[in-house]
């Protein structure tokens, strides 16, 4: 798979700042910037999806996960427990 340059559209959207990365054409934090570790186990299918989305964006599954979490924390569209179960999600991805 060809690795692109992430479009000016989506370091807009993803709040990326322009930086080299150690994987061309992708970019990194800058140094010194702190960082904690964030764990989380999902079916295989989803961490592929999780992937492919971060490839055509241009940006490292790490930066993805930011986007996606800071996204949600300010769009709400991960709905409260109570209208989903783990199962559902489970099924879902299958």
């Amino acid at each position: 798979m060809t690795r692109r340059r992430p479009s000016p559209a989506s370091m807009q959207m993803f709040g990326m700042v322009e930086y080299m990365g150690s994987v061309k054409g992708r970019s990194h934090r800058p140094a010194g910037e702190a960082t904690v570790l964030l764990q989380g186990r999902v079916p295989p299918v989803v961490r592929d999806l999780a992937r492919t989305a971060a490839d055509e964006a241009g940006i490292s599954i790490a930066s993805y996960l930011e986007a996606l979490v800071r996204t949600d924390a300010e769009h709400r569209y991960v709905r409260p427990a109570q209208y989903y179960s783990q199962e559902e999600l489970l099924n879902h991805s299958a």
